[in-house]
């Protein structure tokens, strides 16, 4: 088969040239891959990751409230404004870590 693979030749005349039928030497490359695939190590597969996901409270900014921290990233904005509770903060950047 490499024989053949390297002569440059189609199958067809290679076959020909080496008086061996197309069948023949098809039958024997479908042993041959067969083989090699049998061979080849068993992909292990990677352990699943668990998805845990964060409640996150949504609040409504007042009127012309400033807020205290802004976080632009590519793919998403948190702004904090000064009035909102330690929970909620730590919700919406545990949010932001499964994200980013």
């Amino acid at each position: 088969m490499t024989e053949c693979q390297a002569s440059g030749m189609s199958v067809r005349s290679w076959c020909k040239q080496n008086n061996l039928s197309e069948q023949t030497y098809y039958k024997y490359l479908r042993r041959f891959r067969q083989e090699l695939c049998n061979s080849l190590p068993v992909p292990v597969a990677a352990p699943e990751k668990s998805v845990q996901f964060s409640k996150v409270t949504v609040q409504t900014p007042a009127p012309h409230a400033q807020a205290a921290v802004i976080i632009h990233l590519s793919n998403a904005t948190i702004e904090v404004q000064n009035d909102v509770d330690q929970q909620t903060v730590e919700a919406a950047l545990l949010a932001l870590k499964t994200v980013c």
